[in-house]
């Protein structure tokens, strides 16, 4: 048996912290608070120096590298809690027949849902 109440609260905690590291880079999608969006450079048509401007979008798309792996890490975490309240996580479903997925790897990664040998 999964003790399911320890991995909820590694992964509250995960999600905590994925959140505040995205937070750093992006904002929350006013349309869909599931989503983030990295925050793009202000004032770039305001900025008299051209090397400004250009050091702004560089940090821009240096934020949109790091805003995109943390959100795909933030749906898994989120993904592993709604399993956690359908009943339903430690199970890997990949190929329609539900069976366990293994204790270390749910040690090592909170938010797998599938097993080792349906890893992507």
């Amino acid at each position: 048996m999964i003790d399911t109440g320890k991995y909820k609260k590694l992964l509250e905690e995960e999600r905590e912290r994925l959140e505040e590291e995205l937070s750093g880079v992006a904002e929350r999608n006013p349309d869909n608070p599931e989503d983030w969006i990295a925050t793009p450079p202000t004032d770039l048509d305001t900025q008299a120096d051209p090397n400004d401007a250009a050091d702004d979008i560089e940090d821009y798309g240096e934020r949109i590298g790091i805003e995109k792996p943390l959100e795909e890490q933030l749906k898994s975490v989120n993904a592993a809690l709604q399993a956690i309240q359908n009943g339903t996580y430690g199970m890997c479903n990949f190929t329609g027949k539900p069976h366990p997925i293994e204790v270390e790897r749910l040690d090592a990664n909170p938010s797998a849902l599938t097993c080792v040998a349906h890893m992507n």
